[in-house]
């Protein structure tokens, strides 16, 4: 269905080429959830936003993004505002500011059916009540005519989602949509994402960084660091047995249920101004290596699972000679 293909992001700044985004490859079939998960500044959302076309016009961008064979890459803005909407939807992680606060829900929801499926304005507010109450709005004919200062955060979201699914998209990006939301109401909008997704087929690209909603919903997942794709595979397999220092730190470093101490990964992401020579996790890895600081490490294959490591070189040893192994280099 989507295929991101060698993708790299740059955006030209007054004090340098900023590098965001950096030969991303991710893939996402129908019906499966596909979980993009790092820490701030990894590049997630560029690489979601790059899919939709939605960043400033300064933004270089290198690679293909496939849509069922279009490359999106290369369409003009005029075909791409087909696609958006009408063949993906997005749903943003700050449902306040993706909302118009001067409209009410109803009408935006019916904007978005008259803009793409040339619909009466009468029709598409009808319609705007169905899906109200297909994503769960109690009394959505009394919602409708709300405007979103008077719903909570949670019915906000709700609302979001009901845009980004107005016209039945084949793919539902979401960029963090449960980050502003507590417990109890993350999980009604992530088992309310899995409902709509088996109603209808519908691919999910997830933006998250929280490792407990990638294990419960994702049937697939890339980890990100420094604008990189550093490893990727089934959920389960990376979270049970991850490859990369870098995704076993960020595991390591969730709070856990009797711990009294956090374990962060040391150091900070390297400066993405700077194209680096060898791996960008190096300074803060447990397991440094020479080849490490003059080789940039290329996916390596197990199956399904793939990873940005030497440690993963079918001539790495394991355990206790990760130190001192350099490959004969």
């Amino acid at each position: 269905m989507l295929q991101i293909e060698n993708l790299n992001v740059r955006f030209p700044t007054h004090i340098g080429t900023v590098h965001a985004v950096r030969g991303a490859t991710v893939t996402v079939e129908p019906g499966q959830t596909v979980a993009i998960v790092g820490e701030s500044g990894s590049g997630k959302s560029v690489t979601v936003q790059s899919v939709m076309r939605l960043l400033p016009k300064r933004a270089k961008i290198e690679g293909e993004i496939l849509w069922k064979g279009k490359n999106l890459a290369s369409l003009s803005e005029k075909d791409m505002q087909s696609v958006r909407g009408r063949e993906i939807g997005m749903v943003f992680q700050d449902p306040m500011t993706a909302l118009n606060p001067t409209m009410k829900i109803g009408k935006q929801i019916a904007e978005v059916l008259v803009r793409q499926k040339k619909m009466s304005v009468k029709q598409a507010l009808r319609a705007s009540v169905e899906i109200l109450e297909r994503v769960g709005i109690p009394d959505p004919v009394r919602r409708a005519n709300n405007y979103p200062h008077e719903f909570s955060g949670g019915m906000r979201q709700r609302a979001v989602i009901a845009i980004a699914i107005a016209c039945s998209p084949e793919l539902l990006i979401a960029d963090e949509p449960t980050t502003a939301l507590d417990v109890t109401v993350q999980a009604q909008i992530l088992d309310l994402l899995k409902d709509l997704q088996k109603e209808t087929n519908m691919g999910l690209l997830l933006i998250t960084h929280d490792l407990a909603v990638v294990s419960e919903v994702a049937d697939k997942v890339a980890v990100m660091y420094a604008g990189r794709v550093i490893e990727q595979g089934p959920a389960q397999q990376v979270l049970m047995s991850p490859v990369h220092p870098y995704t076993r730190g960020l595991l390591e470093s969730r709070p856990q249920k009797g711990q009294t101490q956090l374990h962060p990964i040391p150091g900070a992401p390297p400066d993405l101004l700077s194209q680096s020579v060898g791996c960008p996790f190096v300074s803060r890895c447990k397991f440094p290596m020479r080849i490490c600081q003059e080789h940039l490490p290329p996916l390596f294959e197990n199956g399904d699972h793939t990873s940005a490591c030497w440690l993963s070189h079918p001539q790495a040893k394991g355990g206790e000679t990760w130190n001192s192994y350099n490959f004969g280099t």
